[in-house]
C-alpha cells in the first residue's frame, strides 16, 4: 500500500531569470523512476534562505505531494543527494487523513468567491453612518439602577 508524502526541496537561484522547469521536471522524473505518483506540485516561489547555502543567498522552494510504497522513498532519497541542482530537501510522510484535508484547503484558498478585501475608509465611512442612523437614547441613572435591580432578583 502506498503512503503518502510531501517533499520539499529547495533550488537555488543565482540569476533573477532562472528557469527551475527543467529540474522540477528531473525531480518529477525521479519520483516516476522510482515508482513514485506524483499528486500535486506547488511552486513556493523564490525566497531569501536563513543563512548562506554554498554560497547562494536565494532558494525557489518547490513542494511536491507523492505517493510512494515505504521501501522506494530510500531510493528516492539516495537520488536526491547525487543531484546538484537542489541545496536541500526534505521528505515527510504525511498521514492520510491530513492529505484530503489540505488539498481541500487549498481548494477553497484558491477559490474565487472569496470575499474582496475592503479599503480601510470604506469601513470607516459605513461606520459614521451606522452612527449618524442609531441616535443615542439617554438613560438616567434611576433606571439603570431599576433595571440591575430587575436583573439580579430573576
Amino acid at each position: 500500500m502506498k503512503n503518502h508524502y510531501e517533499l520539499v526541496y529547495i533550488i537555488p537561484v543565482k540569476t533573477d531569470d532562472d528557469d527551475t522547469t527543467p529540474v522540477i521536471a528531473l525531480i518529477s522524473q525521479a519520483i516516476q523512476d522510482n515508482h513514485g505518483d506524483v499528486i500535486r506540485t506547488e511552486d513556493w516561489g523564490k525566497r531569501k534562505l536563513a543563512y548562506t547555502i554554498k554560497n547562494v543567498q536565494y532558494g525557489h522552494y518547490i513542494l511536491n505531494v507523492v505517493d510512494f510504497e515505504p521501501q522506494d522513498v530510500e531510493a528516492l532519497d539516495d537520488k536526491l543527494a547525487t543531484v546538484r541542482e537542489i541545496l536541500r530537501y526534505q521528505i515527510v510522510k504525511v498521514d492520510s487523513t491530513e492529505l484530503p484535508k489540505k488539498i481541500v484547503e487549498k481548494e477553497v484558498e484558491g477559490d474565487e468567491t472569496k470575499k474582496p478585501v475592503r479599503d480601510i475608509d470604506d469601513v470607516e465611512e459605513e461606520t459614521k453612518e451606522i452612527k449618524k442612523k442609531a441616535p443615542r437614547q439617554k438613560v438616567s441613572m434611576e433606571e439603570l439602577d431599576k433595571k440591575i435591580e430587575e436583573i439580579l432578583k430573576v
